[in-house]
């Protein structure tokens, strides 16, 4: 996110990001950046990583402040996704008990 900038920025647009699919999967991607930004998540940005990664499109990173706001994140996330029609792979685990982080893999982008 730039200084003073509002809202998530997208770093670069993968290939074939202007097929339907494509396009769905990069605003479901800003949709969930939008969502965390909305809700405190703090240096949100949205990588195009089409271009070198052959297991996503984009790559949504942002930080909780605490445990209990990434907790609020991830239900927020999951209303969000299931309202999309998105179930992520991993079925959204964090890494073993109070890790301190999460990732959701959800196909074309992948929310960390």
């Amino acid at each position: 996110m730039g200084a003073g900038s509002n809202s998530p920025v997208g770093a670069s647009s993968p290939v074939g990001s202007n097929s339907p699919v494509g396009a769905r999967s990069r605003e479901a991607a800003l949709g969930a950046a939008r969502l965390i930004h909305e809700h405190k998540g703090e240096d949100t940005v949205v990588l195009g990583i089409g271009d070198v990664s052959s297991f996503a499109d984009y790559f949504v990173i942002s930080t909780a402040r605490s445990s209990a706001h990434l907790a609020g994140l991830h239900r927020e996330l999951d209303a969000f996704l299931r309202s999309q029609g998105i179930r992520p792979l991993n079925g959204g685990h964090k890494s073993g008990g109070e890790s301190g982080w999460l990732l959701l893999d959800c196909g074309d982008f992948v929310i960390h």
